[in-house]
């Protein structure tokens, strides 16, 4: 219908380096997030540069934040008028990745509002995380998100 769909896919600063979650030192201090933080404020730039030229533009974020929807990295993009949609999904089933026993989110699929009128549908396929690691075909399990790409943009 003549409408453009941008989507970036990411794969942010992993969290080698961190102290560990259930390690000697707590709390564990987010050493890596800094660089996650950094990568998340270019990512804004270019998302805000892209939006500034055409308001109704539909992006697609998306991949390995290797971050939680509550830290900064994943709040500040939150403040580039994107949306994550991870957070739409039923807290029980929230996690993408376990380490150590610790089930959590790091990978997110992110929208903007243009996109978010489209009927968006996410879910997180639990097809490795919850397996044991010889069992595994990656250490995250995969996330589907849908949209109807005939929506009305405004």
């Amino acid at each position: 219908a003549g409408r453009r769909l941008v989507m970036i896919n990411v794969h942010l600063k992993s969290k080698r380096g961190d102290d560990r979650i259930f390690g000697s030192i707590q709390p564990p201090v987010p050493w890596t997030e800094t660089q996650r933080l950094a990568q998340a404020r270019e990512l804004g730039v270019q998302v805000d540069a892209l939006l500034e030229r055409d308001p109704e533009l539909m992006i697609l974020v998306l991949g390995d934040f290797n971050d939680h929807e509550f830290r900064p990295p994943l709040r500040l993009l939150a403040e580039h008028a994107l949306n994550n949609l991870i957070e739409r999904v039923p807290a029980e089933s929230r996690y993408t990745y376990n380490y150590e026993g610790s089930s959590q989110v790091l990978d997110h699929v992110l929208i903007s509002p243009a996109l978010d009128r489209c009927d968006p549908r996410t879910e997180i396929v639990h097809a490795n995380a919850d397996l044991p690691d010889p069992r595994r075909s990656s250490d995250h399990d995969p996330v589907l998100a849908s949209f109807d790409l005939r929506c009305r943009v405004n």
